[in-house]
C-alpha cells in the first residue's frame, strides 16, 4: 500500500511540474512575442514622428531659400548686367 501511495504522490507531483514548465514556456514565448510586436510598434510611430518633424523642417528650409532667392533676384533685377557679368 506504501508503494502505490508513493507512486501515485511522485505521479502527481511530476504531472504538476511537467504542467507548470509547460506554463511557463507558453508564458515566456508569448511575453517575448508580445514584447518584440510592442517594440516594433513604437520604433513605427518614433520614425513617422521624426520623419514629420523632418519633412516640416525641411519644408521651412525650402521656404527661405525661395524667399532669399526671390530678394536676390528682385535686388538683381533692378540692375542692368554688366558685359563682364554676362
Amino acid at each position: 500500500m506504501q508503494s502505490i501511495r508513493r507512486k501515485l504522490i511522485l505521479l502527481i507531483l511530476s504531472a504538476v511540474l511537467i504542467c507548470t514548465a509547460v506554463s511557463a514556456g507558453f508564458g515566456l514565448w508569448t511575453i517575448s512575442r508580445l514584447q518584440r510586436q510592442s517594440s516594433e510598434q513604437i520604433l513605427t510611430l518614433t520614425c513617422q514622428q521624426q520623419a514629420g518633424k523632418l519633412n516640416q523642417s525641411l519644408i521651412n528650409i525650402e521656404g527661405s531659400v525661395e524667399a532669399c532667392g526671390e530678394l536676390v533676384t528682385s535686388k538683381l533685377g533692378a540692375r542692368r548686367p554688366r558685359r563682364r557679368d554676362l
